[in-house]
């Protein structure tokens, strides 16, 4: 896991510690959103993390999907079916890419999330639904709001707690930290030079987080990774990773390097003085060095 993302999670802990209010995180797509979700529902919640995706479904199915229905309420009801909100009662329910939800079903969402009550499709029954309700969007939600495609009051409702992901791009110490993560979950465990993650460092990251493990998921399992034998087209006539390379100076570009590194040798137990003979600096030097790297020594170290 990336160390803006540990950051993120921390942050969010702190909002939500007391009072499981609603939680929105904002990001473009791939940069771990659900991630950052499940995170922290194993943190707060022994229930079940119940993911459901606004994007893409057809309109007449999100009030079935979410609240449930009553068999014989309408054609194709063939039995009693528990909706998204109740399976999430004692747990976390992850609405991804909630700007695509319907407004008749954001009404019946915020009256869940007002009183704990909703009521399945064809039924009389109220019934009860407690959870941490997790939101996330790649859009702008007031944006929405002023287009009238967005309840304003769910929208105060959300924005009160939130947490936004930047891109890939703009975090650059968390490719490296990421893709070991990544690659320890593949049992992979090629060896990536210094010009493979200056590449990797230069490189735009269009798709963020997902890219990248994808990434992670076509290296070879051992062995030398340089820029000879990349099996990504990094550098294909005016590519991403051409393009891209106004986004970071060489400077830092090497920082990035020399952080990534150092936060590394911290999660693995490194003292100040075995970074600072790696470093081949002095301890008041490397101490420097951490601070201007924006480097936490308690929040890097292995726990």
């Amino acid at each position: 896991m990336g160390t803006f993302l540990r950051r993120c999670i921390l942050r969010a802990l702190e909002q939500v510690r007391d009072v499981l209010a609603p939680l929105l995180i904002t990001g473009e797509t791939g940069t771990g959103k659900e991630v950052l979700a499940k995170a922290l529902h194993e943190k707060l919640r022994p229930g079940e993390f119940v993911h459901f995706d606004c994007a893409g479904l057809p309109e007449p199915l999100f009030e079935s999907e979410l609240f449930g229905y009553k068999k014989g309420s309408f054609t194709g009801a063939y039995f009693d079916k528990r909706g998204l909100v109740e399976l999430a009662d004692g747990g976390t329910l992850f609405l991804d890419e909630i700007g695509d939800l319907p407004l008749h079903v954001q009404s019946k969402l915020l009256r869940v999330l007002q009183d704990g009550k909703f009521r399945r499709i064809g039924e009389v029954k109220e019934r009860r639904s407690s959870f941490f309700l997790v939101a996330a969007t790649n859009v702008d939600l007031r944006s929405l709001v002023e287009a009238g495609k967005f309840r304003k009051d769910l929208y105060f409702r959300l924005k009160g707690r939130r947490v936004h992901l930047p891109p890939l791009r703009e975090t650059p110490g968390d490719i490296l930290p990421l893709l070991v993560g990544f690659l320890g979950e593949m049992e992979k465990r090629p060896e990536i030079t210094t010009e493979a993650l200056g590449i990797l460092l230069s490189y735009s990251w269009p798709g963020n987080v997902r890219e990248l493990r994808h990434f992670a998921s076509i290296l070879p399992g051992e062995g030398e990774l340089n820029s000879r034998n990349f099996p990504y087209d990094f550098l294909e006539g005016g590519s991403a990773y051409e393009n891209s390379r106004g986004h970071l100076t060489l400077k830092k570009r090497l920082e990035a390097i020399e952080k990534s590194m150092i936060e590394d040798m911290l999660r693995k137990g490194a003292t100040i003085k075995e970074i600072s003979r790696e470093l081949e600096k002095s301890e008041v030097q490397t101490r420097r060095i951490l601070k201007k790297l924006g480097i936490d020594l308690k929040a890097n170290r292995k726990r």
